[in-house]
C-alpha cells in the first residue's frame, strides 16, 4: 500500500493480501446487522475512492496477523484525527469508516487506551451532520434506490444498532438518537431494496432494539416498584410480540441472543425484582443460559467473527451467570453447594472445547487466526470460573488474579469511586451484591449495576 510511511507492515502489502482482507471482511460483515458490504472486491478502487474505508476494513479483517493490525489500528487513527479534527471534513466515507472500526472494536481490545463510548459520540454527531435523520424523516417510498440511498439507510441504521447494544446494554449510558420516523423510513428503504440477506427484514431488527432501547428509558424514569412490575409486564408482551412477527430463519437465528439479552437485561435491572423468591431470578437465568447457548450453536469460528454487540452480550452474560445460578439454587433448596454452579461450569467447558477447535481450525486457516480475542476469551473464561467457585464458597486464595479477567473489569471504574485491587467475595445470602461484586459484574461499563 503507498501512503503507509512508518508502517512497515503496512507498506509490505500488496494488492493480493488486501484482497484476501477484503474477501474476509465479507465473511464476518454478513452476520453483522447494517454493516457496510461490499458491492465488489476491487482493491485499487476502494484505495482511489475510500482510503479510510479501505484501512478499517483491513483492521478489521487482519486479526490473523497481528503487526499488520496493530499498524493498521494507528494508521487508522492517525488519518480519521487528520481529516475529522484537523481538516474538519464531514463524508459518508468516514462515518463508514468509523462504525466499521468499531463494529468489531473487540479484536483488538486494550484495557487501557478503550473508547468505544466516545467514538460512538463522534459518530452520532457525524450522523446529525450528514443530515441523515431529515434524509429518511421524509417519504422514503417515493425516494429512488440507488446504491448511495442505500448506503446512507445502513449505516445510518448501523449506527443506531451499535448506539442501542453498545451504549445502552453494553455501557449502560443513554441512547441519544431521538428520531424514530427517520429510522423506520431508513429501515424501509433497506426492505424494499433488498440487495444484501437481513435487508427484507431491517424494520424487525430496528424494532427490537426499538423496544430495548425504550425499556432501558423507562427503567430510568420509574422509581416505583408496582410500576416496574407492570413496565416489565409491557416488555415481556412486547418481546413476545415482536418474537411472532414473520422474519427469516437466519435473522431471527442472529438476533437471538440480543433478544434473550434484553430478556435477562431488562428484568434484572431492577433491585426490586432480585429479592429471594423472585421470578426475575429465574427468568434472567433462563435468558442468559439461552444467550450462550444460541452463541455455542454458531459455531467455533463465529466466536472470532461477531461483532462487538454480540460480544458485550457474551462476555456480561458470562459474568452474571454464577450469580443467578446460585440465586436461584438457594430460592430453590439448601443442597450442596456443589451444585450450585454446574450449568456455568458446563458452558465454561462448551467455550474452551471451542476455542480448542478454532485452533485446530486455525492452523489449517490462518485467517480465523486472532491472537487478542482468543486471549481475553480465554482470561475472562477463567476468570469466571474462578467466580463460580468462590461463590460455591471454594475460592482458593492461590489463584492468580493476574490471570483473570478482573484487572479489565475493573479498569473501567474511577479507583476512587470502588475500585478494588483483589477479587470479589462470595455473596452471603440471595441479592445481597456489595460494591465490590458490582464492579465485578462491570465490563464494558462505569456504572452497571445488575
Amino acid at each position: 500500500m503507498s501512503n503507509s510511511h512508518g508502517y512497515e507492515e503496512l507498506a509490505t502489502l500488496d494488492e493480493q493480501a488486501c484482497t484476501r482482507f477484503l474477501k474476509r471482511y465479507q465473511e464476518i460483515s454478513e452476520a453483522a446487522p447494517f454493516a457496510f458490504r461490499l458491492r465488489s472486491i476491487n482493491v485499487s478502487q476502494l484505495l482511489d475512492e475510500s482510503p479510510l474505508l479501505l484501512l478499517s476494513i483491513i483492521v478489521t479483517a487482519s486479526s490473523s496477523n497481528h503487526k499488520v493490525q496493530r499498524q493498521a489500528d494507528r494508521a487508522f487513527l492517525h488519518a480519521f484525527a487528520d481529516r475529522v479534527i484537523f481538516n474538519g471534513e464531514k463524508r459518508m466515507e468516514i462515518f463508514q469508516s468509523l462504525l466499521t472500526y468499531l463494529n468489531w472494536y473487540h479484536q483488538r481490545f486494550d484495557s487501557q487506551k478503550q473508547q468505544f463510548y466516545q467514538f460512538m459520540q463522534l459518530a452520532n454527531g457525524m450522523a446529525a451532520d450528514l443530515f441523515l435523520p431529515r434524509l429518511f424523516a421524509c417519504d422514503t417510498a417515493a425516494l429512488v434506490k440507488t446504491p448511495q440511498i442505500t448506503d446512507r439507510a445502513r449505516v445510518f441504521l448501523q449506527c443506531y444498532y451499535l448506539n442501542v447494544g453498545g451504549n445502552a446494554l453494553g455501557f449502560d449510558r443513554p441512547e441519544t438518537m431521538q428520531c424514530p420516523q427517520s429510522l423506520l423510513g431508513a429501515a424501509h428503504v433497506l426492505a424494499t431494496a433488498r440487495e444484501f440477506p437481513f435487508d427484507e427484514d431491517a424494520p424487525v431488527i430496528l424494532e427490537l432494539m426499538v423496544i430495548a432501547s425504550q425499556h432501558q428509558k423507562w427503567m430510568r424514569s420509574s422509581k416505583d416498584d408496582a410500576r416496574c412490575f407492570g413496565g416489565l409486564q409491557n416488555l415481556r408482551d412486547s418481546l413476545c410480540g415482536w418474537r411472532a412477527k414473520g422474519m427469516s430463519s437466519s435473522t431471527q437465528d442472529m438476533l437471538a441472543p440480543t433478544y434473550h439479552f434484553v430478556t435477562a437485561y431488562t428484568f434484572l435491572k431492577s433491585k426490586a425484582l432480585r429479592q429471594p423468591g423472585s421470578l426475575a431470578i429465574e427468568i434472567g437465568l433462563e435468558a442468559c443460559q439461552a444467550v450462550l447457548t444460541q452463541i455455542l450453536a454458531q459455531g467455533s469460528s463465529h466466536l472470532v467473527e461477531l461483532c462487538i454487540v454480540e460480544w458485550a452480550h457474551l462476555i456480561t452474560t458470562l459474568f452474571i451467570l454464577p450469580w443467578l445460578e446460585i440465586s436461584a439454587t438457594l430460592i430453590q433448596s439448601t443442597r450442596s453447594v456443589s451444585a450450585h454452579t454446574p450449568s456455568t461450569i458446563g458452558f465454561i467447558s462448551a467455550f474452551r472445547a471451542q476455542l480448542l477447535d478454532l485452533k485446530i481450525q486455525s492452523e489449517q486457516e490462518k485467517i480465523l487466526q486472532a491472537e487478542t480475542l482468543v486471549g481475553w476469551l480465554e482470561t475472562i473464561l477463567t476468570a469466571v470460573e474462578t467466580r463460580a467457585t468462590a461463590l460455591s464458597g471454594k475460592f482458593s486464595n492461590s489463584a492468580n488474579e493476574e490471570e483473570t479477567a478482573f484487572e479489565l473489569v475493573n479498569s473501567f471504574l474511577n479507583k476512587e469511586i470502588g475500585g478494588l485491587s483483589q477479587p470479589p467475595e462470595a455473596v452471603d445470602q440471595v441479592g445481597s451484591c456489595n460494591s465490590k461484586e458490582d464492579s465485578w459484574l462491570d465490563f464494558m461499563s462505569d456504572w452497571l449495576d445488575w
